[in-house]
């Protein structure tokens, strides 16, 4: 008979562990860095109360920095409440300044539109002698003439205008006879078409022009020399009001351009107005045409007059004999 076999042992349940049987363990690295590399556990130690130093010191900066910052406030304030009263005052300045410009820029608008008129005469050629502002400005305004056919306008239906503006008495020539027939002659050529004969006498007349004013004593120095020295004493509020537009103009081309040396045709073909030393020694290849022409009666006719006023105001100025 089989024999039965023998149980098994009975299996035991393992149980959890339970957290209060669980030993507390330190770990071994903690217990042992101070003794295994104590230069960095001290370096640690120093960071730490470094960082502890910088805190403790920050929480005094902003306890000291409060009413620092509190006073700061206020005076930012005040700052500001004068500041806006400043520009207040500054916003009142500026109106007054604004007006008052206002007045002045309404005083200088003839200057700047006489010097506009100016710079567009020149740009057509002619030299700016008073006598073509108005002309100019009538084209301007009321003309049906383009403005860049003035040259050709003054040549034929303005020209009339103006020389009737040109025409000078013997007393206006300075009592003498030969400078009155010499410039009449000089308006009959150019109307003529004869204008290279315009240029010769155009200077002859402003070289005797000058010489008839001058005292003894300069009538020797150069005619130049007159529109830079002998001028200085006029004033201008003595001059025609008719003639003082363009009057400064018209000297600053006798100076600049009229009474420049020149050395060959070349330096004399580029002056762009009438040349005394180009005229006197026969520089030059330029034909002259009208505009060349009108602009020597012109420089002639301004000399002519301005000598006239200049010998008037010398004689009232000399003392009277007793």
């Amino acid at each position: 008979m089989a024999k039965a076999p023998y149980p098994s042992p009975p299996v035991k349940q393992q149980q959890a562990p339970t957290a209060a049987a669980t030993p507390e363990v330190t770990l071994i690295n903690e217990q042992l860095a101070p003794r295994l590399n104590p230069a960095l556990y001290e370096f640690q130690l120093e960071v730490s109360e470094v960082a502890q130093a910088i805190n403790g010191a920050f929480v005094e900066f902003e306890r000291s920095y409060a009413p620092i910052l509190t006073q700061f406030e206020r005076v930012s304030v005040e700052v500001a409440r004068k500041f806006t009263a400043l520009q207040a005052s500054f916003e009142c300045l500026r109106d007054s300044i604004t007006q008052q410009f206002a007045g002045f820029a309404e005083t200088l608008a003839p200057v700047v539109e006489e010097q506009r008129i100016q710079k567009r005469i020149m740009d057509l050629g002619f030299v700016p002698h008073a006598v073509l502002f108005n002309h100019l400005e009538n084209v301007e305004k009321h003309s049906g003439v383009a403005i860049d056919d003035f040259s050709q306008a003054l040549a034929g239906e303005i020209w009339p205008k103006v020389k009737g503006s040109l025409r000078l008495s013997m007393d206006e020539s300075l009592a003498d006879e030969k400078l009155f027939c010499t410039f009449d002659e000089m308006i009959r050529a150019h109307e003529a078409g004869l204008y290279q004969l315009t240029a010769p006498s155009a200077f002859f007349v402003i070289e005797r022009a000058v010489r008839l004013v001058r005292q003894d004593a300069e009538k020797k120095a150069p005619t130049k020399d007159w529109f830079y020295r002998g001028l200085d004493d006029l004033p201008f509020y003595v001059l025609s009001p008719q003639w003082r537009r363009g009057w400064f103009g018209v000297w600053e081309i006798l100076r600049e351009h009229s009474f420049a040396y020149c050395r060959d045709d070349s330096s004399a073909d580029e002056t762009p107005f009438p040349q005394r030393h180009a005229a006197a020694h026969g520089f030059g290849t330029k034909i002259y045409n009208s505009v060349d022409s009108i602009n020597n009666v012109l420089l002639a006719h301004m000399v002519i007059t301005t000598a006239s006023v200049f010998q008037a105001y010398i004689h009232d100025e000399q003392p009277k004999s007793s």
